[in-house]
């Protein structure tokens, strides 16, 4: 379970919400990813090379949040010049990956349009796995699965009819491979992981499988939950990066007495690094930032 606190003014609807974020590395995306703090014995930054907490302020001036990633020793494998150096690097990628993704998928929903053909479509997804920060299997919206269908036997990719003598006596491949077990079991030294790769046609195999894969095209897919699951994906890069508009990230070594932005700039703690001006304190006491009146209401909201 996670709390947010959300602050509203109800006479110009000015909004802040206050949420308690952590951060991490997670090596399935290669990013510094944030996480709200859960009342769950769930530890989202086990095994991070860099962890901390994020220490939320608003600007009013820049009406943006200025976002503190604080971590130091004992929650960073680096020196405190190296964890800088790292956090300044990291921090906007996630960004850049978002922006990455956004383009990306818009063209890939081009191609389904388009009725492209599996292959293409997987090759597309498969070029772009280390662009991409949300995935898309197309197996999971196949209304049939593409191999189903597929009727080929390694025995017709042979390339020649090569005799094969034990127990005294010749047979073909072709004749060994239409045997049952049973047949085979009367002839215990034959092995049939004697045929190799290099005793198949595999060209032929290749374009008879690429032929029938292009032949099952975008009109085999699910594509209403394609759209569905793309457009959430939409949905997604688009709250995060309405949010990070309007943040400015900065860093906290434990024990500086001041932030560092990813200029590399060092700012005092208490003022915007952006503006210079002190961060302003949003509370049902304060008046609002926007209006200036004393009409800011306070929920919090509980959710798993």
């Amino acid at each position: 379970m996670s709390c947010r606190g959300y602050f509203t003014c109800k006479n110009c609807g000015f909004s802040y919400m206050d949420v308690n974020y952590y951060f991490c590395f997670k090596d399935d995306t290669g990013l510094i990813e944030k996480y709200e703090s859960l009342f769950s014995t769930v530890n989202y930054s086990d095994g991070s090379i860099i962890r901390g907490r994020v220490i939320q302020h608003y600007c009013r001036s820049c009406d943006k949040v200025v976002s503190v990633y604080q971590t130091g020793l004992g929650s960073s494998l680096f020196s405190r010049e190296s964890t800088i150096d790292f956090l300044r690097e990291f921090i906007p990628k996630k960004r850049e990956r978002l922006l990455k993704t956004s383009v990306l998928l818009n063209s890939f929903v081009d191609m389904v349009k388009s009725d492209a053909g599996l292959i293409e479509l997987n090759d597309f997804l498969k070029e772009h796995d280390d662009e991409l920060y949300y995935k898309v299997d197309l197996d999971d919206f196949l209304g049939e699965k593409p191999f189903e269908s597929m009727d080929f036997h390694i025995r017709d990719y042979i390339k020649e009819e090569a005799l094969i003598d034990f127990d005294n006596r010749t047979f073909s491949r072709s004749e060994l491979y239409n045997w049952s077990n049973k047949d085979l079991n009367r002839f215990p030294s034959y092995n049939l992981d004697r045929l190799h790769s290099r005793d198949l046609d595999l060209k032929s195999l290749y374009g008879d499988i690429s032929n029938h894969l292009s032949e099952i095209s975008a009109k085999d897919l699910n594509r209403d939950e394609l759209y569905s699951e793309v457009s959430s994906y939409f949905d997604y890069i688009s709250y995060d990066l309405k949010f990070m508009e309007r943040e400015i990230p900065c860093i906290n070594y434990y024990g500086d007495e001041f932030n560092v932005t990813l200029d590399g700039e060092e700012v005092d703690c208490e003022v915007c690094p952006e503006c210079g001006e002190e961060f302003y304190i949003v509370s049902p006491q304060s008046p609002c930032p926007k209006c200036g009146k004393k009409e800011i209401d306070y929920h919090r909201v509980f959710f798993d």
